[in-house]
């Protein structure tokens, strides 16, 4: 299993979501999807998903929702790396 996070929003249907999210509220000046995967390379961090995206409860969707999916990408996360 091949650790993707766009292909983990695609499949649980908030790419979309994600995506307007990180061009309308504060992302640390990040404004698109393929610049945020490449600055979480670069800083090695991966594993946080979109934990640091933008600030959660500023969005539509709210605090409790990306809350809820952090916990899937947790989830999905470790199943990559124990795969391999």
């Amino acid at each position: 299993m091949k650790l993707d996070l766009k292909e983990f929003l695609i499949e649980h249907e908030v790419y979309q979501q994600f995506c307007h999210n990180l061009k309308n509220n504060d992302s640390g000046g990040v404004t698109d999807f393929e610049e945020f995967v490449k600055e979480n390379k670069r800083n090695r961090t991966e594993s946080d998903g979109g934990l640091f995206a933008f600030l959660w409860a500023d969005t539509p969707e709210g605090f409790y929702f990306w809350n809820r999916i952090d916990a899937l990408w947790q989830k999905y996360y470790k199943k990559c790396i124990q795969n391999g």
